[in-house]
């Protein structure tokens, strides 16, 4: 029921209007899967450099995003990579391929992990081992981190996820969490309510019901009358939602 009451607010949108194309490349399902909000069960956080906290979804989710979406006809490919130990990051440039009704789309974007690396027994100027003693009060051998990847294929799988959602995020999958600034939720229309008078008709008066402007939501409110008495077509009911969701 909650569900339902929140979709009263999301703007609405059909098929057609999300994509100008001839044909649009994802038909109303897909694009209701791909500008959703991230359902908060698949968001997780860590800290950020610099303070504060970033919010991710997991390589998992996008794969399974993907396949739902895509019917599992998406690839892949890593371009190009880079262990620099200098700057202690692997950094890894992959290329999304994704296909659907005969067409082919193509993202490509570059992602990054922070390298670990072994810690060995630290050694004084004098060539002997450095001891210290834990909370426990043992003595135990000093250690130290040093040039040495600990497991740099780890890294580079880190860094190729990293890119695989960054690529994906170019499609719009997970955009509320990577663009949430300018993410806006909202409803895509089926292709029966699309051409329904009476859903829109629905719709113009839970709009008017939320209005803040009262002599608009009146004005809105007699104009979708007066559409209702002429039998006017579906396009006209939806120019007149739009004015209420500006």
């Amino acid at each position: 029921m909650a569900k339902k009451d929140n979709e009263k607010n999301l703007p609405v949108y059909t098929e057609k209007e999300l994509s100008q194309a001839e044909q649009s490349f994802l038909n109303g399902d897909q694009l209701k899967k791909m500008f959703s909000r991230t359902p908060k069960e698949h968001q997780y956080k860590r800290p950020a450099k610099g303070g504060g906290e970033w919010t991710y979804v997991t390589g998992i989710y996008v794969k399974k995003v993907l396949n739902f979406v895509f019917g599992w006809d998406w690839d892949f490919v890593i371009v190009n990579f880079e262990a620099n130990t200098q700057a202690k990051q692997c950094i890894v440039h992959g290329r999304l391929t994704v296909r659907n009704r005969g067409k082919v789309v193509m993202k490509e974007q570059f992602g990054r992990a922070d390298m670990k690396f072994k810690k060995v027994q630290e050694f004084d100027a004098d060539g002997k081992k450095v001891w210290t003693v834990d909370k426990n009060g043992k003595k135990r051998p000093q250690l130290i981190q040093s040039d040495e990847p600990l497991d740099l294929g780890n890294d580079l799988k880190a860094a190729s996820t990293d890119a695989l959602k960054k690529c994906a995020s170019e499609l719009g999958l997970a955009a509320d969490v990577y663009g949430m600034e300018e993410f806006k939720e909202i409803k895509v229309a089926s292709t029966d309510e699309a051409s329904s008078v009476e859903y829109w008709r629905e719709k113009i008066s839970d709009a008017i019901d939320m209005c803040q402007d009262t002599g608009l939501a009146e004005a809105v409110r007699k104009e979708a009358i007066e559409l209702y008495e002429k039998n006017a077509p579906v396009e006209d009911y939806i120019k007149l939602l739009k004015r209420l969701e500006k």
